[in-house]
């Protein structure tokens, strides 16, 4: 009858088979066992010296160590380790460890905790505007866009996520970029302001309580680029598909530009125009005017409304 090997010698056979022994010299020290059954035990074990199995062993201990710190997800270890990542689920299966998978994330889940910065004015801004938040539990805010401004893209991921990944979205006639940003406490912070599943419909009022006045313009920027739009010949729209919201956006305007009060319009959303050249210099004077270099802006719009004022001299973007 062949005689069973005990686990306590298998281990024994696997630790030093995996320090460059061979079959042959272990069985030396185990005369009961032919060298063929140490070897056929080792090989049901998925080690070999010559093939990715062995590799696998080799980085069992240190797997387990560095997953049980806590530090590490599953996917960062088989980075670290350059194994596929279902040969770390293998290994703390193996030892009946439950997984923790992810990325960690570099993400600034206070980035909008409070309004205390141009860029956070006018990504809030923009957000609430061309924002969407989504998610089962409404933990995930995304930013979809044409490609064409994919620099805002890029902006955003810098300020709140460099760690995010852009995504390509190609539609029939477009190619849009996204980028998503998964995080409760930032969405909840983002509710704050308004900003929360379905908003467009919904939104009341600019969270002008939130909004330091000094920063109060880059928001209005960050809107305007997102559901805004400044025409060829300079105007300035405004949409919202909230008409309370479109009400206090003019209305706010009004008190902090100057700019004149006009009929609110209704076609497929709510929109507000601003065709004036004394409107217009208002606009220009609140939203860029020495203030540049302060934070993001889409370069088409502005150029457009600058163009018309100063230089007279039709552009095509």
């Amino acid at each position: 009858m062949r005689k069973m090997a005990t686990e306590e010698e298998k281990q024994i056979w696997k630790e030093r088979y995996l320090k460059g022994e061979t079959a042959r010299s272990i069985a030396q020290d185990f005369p009961q066992y032919h060298e063929s059954t140490i070897s056929r035990n080792i090989k049901k074990m998925g080690i070999s010296r010559n093939g990715r199995a062995f590799h696998t062993c080799s980085i069992e201990q240190d797997v387990i160590k560095d997953f049980s710190t806590g530090n590490f997800y599953c996917e960062e270890l088989a980075i670290k380790y350059e194994v596929d990542v279902h040969t770390i689920y293998r290994i703390l299966d193996g030892v009946n460890i439950k997984r923790k998978t992810g990325v960690k994330s570099s993400c600034n889940e206070n980035y909008f905790k409070k309004i205390d910065t141009p860029h956070k004015a006018y990504l809030l801004g923009f957000i609430t505007a061309d924002g969407a938040i989504t998610g089962k539990y409404n933990s995930s805010c995304s930013i979809e866009i044409h490609e064409k401004d994919s620099d805002l893209i890029d902006f955003a991921k810098f300020e709140i996520n460099p760690s995010a990944t852009i995504t390509d979205c190609h539609y029939k006639n477009k190619h849009n970029k996204k980028i998503s940003f998964s995080s409760k406490k930032l969405c909840e912070d983002l509710a704050k302001y308004g900003v929360i599943s379905n908003k467009s419909l919904i939104l009341e009022k600019v969270p002008i309580e939130y909004i330091p006045d000094e920063l109060l313009c880059y928001y209005f920027r960050g809107l305007i680029d997102g559901d805004g739009c400044i025409h060829k010949d300079g105007k300035i729209s405004i949409y919202s598909g909230s008409l309370n919201f479109i009400t206090d956006v003019q209305s706010i305007l009004c008190e902090k530009v100057g700019v004149s009060k006009l009929k609110i319009y209704h076609g497929s959303t709510y929109f507000v125009s601003w065709g004036s050249r004394a409107d217009k210099e208002k606009f220009y004077n609140y939203l860029y005017k020495d203030k540049l270099d302060k934070t993001f802006y889409y370069k088409r719009k502005h150029d457009r409304l600058y163009q018309f004022l100063y230089d007279n001299d039709e552009i095509t973007i």
